[in-house]
């Protein structure tokens, strides 16, 4: 298991963010996002599920993988990729803060994540999942943009 996933089980995915970024800026990883993702999953797994406590959890930065973790861990946990689509699709409309412009970040970062997860986990070939995308409103582009890395950094592993 990775010890940010530890890390965010045992104390918190905000602290394992605020540990992963650390690790970033001292040079002995050289890119997080990939661990941000590791901390999301853990974080929706450490609150049951339950996306807006774990999305809550999150912290910005490493591109915002902990968000996408998040989405791409909640989306593998349910076994039909249209109808987690519709699930997810209201949860990102009620993301929510007091600031407009996090607002709309943290609900194109929701999206982006449900792209990841559509492809992470071989739901849907590409073109699929990016038609799945096209029903999140506003932030189809950001859904679609999840899928399309998502399907880069595996084909890239290969």
């Amino acid at each position: 298991m990775n010890v940010f996933h530890d890390l965010s089980q045992k104390v918190s995915p905000g602290y394992a963010m605020v540990e992963v970024k650390i690790f970033k800026d001292r040079k002995i990883i050289d890119d997080c996002h990939l661990n941000a993702h590791f901390i999301g999953e853990a974080g929706l797994e450490k609150y049951d599920f339950d996306v807006g406590k774990a999305f809550a959890s999150c912290e910005f930065g490493c591109i915002e993988g902990c968000f996408h973790g998040v989405m791409e861990r909640y989306v593998r946990y349910k076994a039909d990729p249209y109808t987690v689509t519709s699930e997810v699709k209201s949860m990102c409309d009620t993301v929510s803060s007091p600031n407009s412009q996090i607002e709309s970040l943290l609900k194109s970062q929701c999206a982006h994540g449900i792209g990841h997860g559509l492809v992470a986990h071989n739901f849907l070939p590409p073109a699929e999942a990016i038609d799945v995308c096209r029903r999140i409103d506003y932030y189809e582009e950001r859904c679609a943009g999840g899928v399309i890395m998502e399907y880069v950094e595996q084909y890239l592993s290969l």
